[in-house]
This record gives C-alpha cells, structure tokens and sequence, in this order.
C-alpha cells in the first residue's frame, strides 16, 4: 500500500463519492477509481458498497478507513513535530472555538504577530476530526484534558432606557416578567441562561432568538428585550446604549482542552500559554 493510495481511499470513504474525491485532489475520477480497485486486489476483499451514484464503506472497507485515518494523521503530526525541530515555531494549531471567541482572537492575533510562520485553522462550531486545542463550556467527547480558562460573572444586559436600567438594586426573580433577547435552542449559552433562569423559579420569555452574538446586542441596545451575557468574554462589545446589570453571583465557567497524546505538543503549549496571558490581561 502506498501513501498516496491510502489518501484517496480515506477521502472517497468521506465523500462517498468518486468524482468529488477526484476534485478535491485536481484527478481525473479515473485515478480514484483504479487506486480502489488497486488496494481491492491487493487486499482480496470489496472496499464499498457500490449504488448508481453513491459509495458506502462495507465491513471490510471500515477497518481499512480506521487504520488509514489514524496512519494518516500520525504521519500529519510527525511531520509537524519534524519542521517544529528544524525551523523553529512554524506549522498549523487547529482550534475550536466554541466560547470566548473575542478572547482566542485577540490572542491569535498576538500570537501571529511573534510567530508569523504559524497558520490556524478555525471552527466556531462543532466539527469533525481531531484538534490540537478546543475552548468550550462543556467537555468534549474524546481523550482531551481539560484546562480551567476563564471564570466570568453572568451580567444583565438592558438599553439604557429601560426601566430596568435605573434600577438601585436587581436580583433575577424581578426578570421572570421580562422580555429575553436569546441565543437559539443549540446554544451552551442558551441553555445556562434557562438554567440561572430555573434557579429562580421560571423560565426566560425569550421573544427573538439569533445565533449571532452581534444581533443579541444590537437587539438589547434597540430596547426589544433584555440578555443574560458573560461579562468578560463579551466585556467591550456593548455601545453606550446598554448597560450591563449585576443580577447575583452566577458564573460561566470555559476551559482550554488538549489532546491527551500528541506528536506537537511544544506548539500547543505555547498558544496556551498565549491563550491564558490575554485572559489575564482582560478587565
């Protein structure tokens, strides 16, 4: 088996389609498809279930995806781990981002600006494969090990015309009348809000909902309703129409995961070193 083989199959396992496979790699589909059939003979066993228009991994092809996967990426961190070695700070951290967004940013951006040979790969949502590190408020699934990274107080946040907003004192059983500027079914944010909310005996009347951090803001400063935000994370983004309301001792707590077992963990070490210094620095 040759690398280069392995490499196709991994792919058109993926894609589950031979002309994609092809297009992702600029090949004819020809190629994909007699590289198959080449490691079919070599192996004496069918790889795919083959239909009119689609490919499915049979038993025998998903145990050959497994292996190759893991090769694949064990070569990916060797030869990481090898430029690391000889050039200094240089190669790629992939990161998911799944809280604190403004924080990891300004921290890439430093980052950057020290060791301009090294590239990110960002996700803000939940994607597939392995990262080097992940931010989030939950744990993720697979073999991470979990860095405390920030603990921020939870905040009301209210136009500056609303009655709220004179108020001398606020505790979170006075919102359970209120209107709530929310996040979406699927956010983590969402579901602490619902839950600082539960703790006080009801539940958010949540009148429009946006995944977008900016909207929850902007909609707040407008006076439609009023939002439950992390005061840190989040610190610096409202405009001078909105203030942002003690409401008691609730916190979001986030961390910084890591793979557990890595060929590049001098890199990693370094970025979170960088992540943790920016939180610091954050008023």
């Amino acid at each position: 088996m040759e690398l280069l083989q392995l490499k196709y199959f991994v792919a058109a396992a993926e894609c589950e389609n031979f002309s994609m496979t092809a297009r992702r790699f600029r090949v004819p589909t020809s190629d994909i498809s007699q590289t198959v059939k080449r490691l079919e003979k070599e192996l004496g066993a069918p790889l795919f279930d083959r239909t009119s228009n689609r490919l499915r991994l049979n038993s025998a092809g998903k145990i050959l995806y497994e292996a190759a996967s893991r090769a694949l990426s064990t070569l990916d961190e060797a030869g990481r781990q090898i430029r690391e070695l000889e050039s200094g700070f240089v190669g790629e951290l992939r990161l998911l981002v799944e809280t604190d967004r403004r924080i990891v940013t300004a921290a890439i951006e430093k980052f950057r600006a020290e060791y301009p040979e090294v590239s990110f790969t960002v996700d803000f949502s939940s994607g597939e494969g392995e990262y080097d590190l992940i931010i989030s408020d939950t744990p993720p699934i697979g073999n991470y090990t979990a860095t405390p990274f920030i603990s921020e107080p939870i905040r009301l946040a209210v136009s500056s015309a609303s009655p709220y907003a004179s108020r001398e004192s606020l505790t979170l059983s006075d919102l359970s009348g209120a209107r709530f500027i929310g996040m979406g079914r699927d956010s983590r944010l969402q579901a602490l809000v619902e839950q600082v909310c539960r703790s006080a005996g009801f539940l958010p009347n949540t009148v429009i909902s946006t995944p977008d951090p900016y909207y929850v803001r902007r909609f707040v400063e407008m006076g439609m309703g009023v939002a439950l935000v992390p005061a840190i994370s989040w610190a610096g983004l409202f405009s001078g129409a909105t203030r942002l309301l003690d409401i008691g001792n609730f916190t979001r707590e986030s961390f910084i995961f890591t793979p557990k077992s890595s060929f590049s963990q001098k890199l990693t070490a370094l970025f979170t070193e960088a992540l943790t210094a920016q939180a610091t620095s954050e008023p």
